[in-house]
């Protein structure tokens, strides 16, 4: 199940509906984002010049934190060096919601308490961390797939273009890949909110777009790769 149905209200969240039943081959994503010890392993190995800032990669004492401030075109070149690819934006949202079609959070339907700090990232007003936290933290968000930080720290590039109306418009629900040729700077799918993100944003349906030469400092990725078939 992607996207999300239509709330009491009729409210039908824009790009996230319909609410569809799709079908995904097995695949792999990584566990937790790809952290700044593993792409600075990634640069040493390869001289690759950023785009992005290098220098909030190489922040001391940050090595277990996200590597953050990467555009899409690092993100997809670490991916590629690691022998693997970003996920799909579908793909992305499997993770994150698991076995559990309705959920809004990775970790269930509702708040199951006051203080969503304990779970997730983002801008809580409760507990605001205003900064990434290490890669394996906050183990009470990880979703039913044990996929850690899918709402909140950062927000993840995934490997579509962005296109507002594309869950109404998607050709098929078996092994849909999304649309997948960018124009020049046009914008990717980032999907799962960030530590500046409210709480309606770490949402597993949440959807947003951003220029691929964008580097913010609350954006970053995982990898996923085919899984084979024996």
């Amino acid at each position: 199940m992607i996207g999300r149905s239509p709330d009491s209200r009729g409210k039908g969240y824009g790009s996230e509906t319909p609410q569809k039943d799709v079908f995904l081959d097995g695949f792999y994503i990584d566990k937790y984002e790809v952290s700044n010890r593993q792409f600075r392993k990634f640069l040493r190995a390869t001289g690759y010049q950023m785009q992005g800032d290098s220098n909030w990669i190489l922040r001391p004492g940050k090595e277990d934190h996200p590597a953050a401030a990467v555009t899409w075109k690092d993100a997809a070149a670490y991916a590629k060096w690691a022998r693997k690819r970003l996920p799909t934006e579908i793909e992305w949202e499997k993770a994150a919601r698991c076995t559990s079609p309705s959920w809004l959070y990775p970790w269930g339907f509702v708040d199951y308490e006051p203080d969503v700090s304990r779970r997730a990232n983002y801008k809580s007003p409760v507990s605001p961390r205003g900064a990434t936290v290490p890669v394996d933290s906050l183990e009470l968000g990880a979703s039913l797939c044990s996929v850690y930080n899918m709402a909140g720290n950062v927000r993840e590039w995934c490997a579509n273009p962005y296109v507002a109306e594309y869950y109404r418009t998607m050709p098929t629900t078996e092994n849909p890949k999304g649309p997948m040729s960018f124009k020049s700077d046009s914008l990717a799918t980032v999907r799962g909110g960030s530590y500046a993100s409210s709480l309606f944003e770490i949402r597993v349906s949440y959807r947003s777009g951003l220029r691929t030469s964008g580097a913010g400092q609350d954006l970053g990725f995982r990898c996923a790769k085919d899984a084979k078939v024996e």
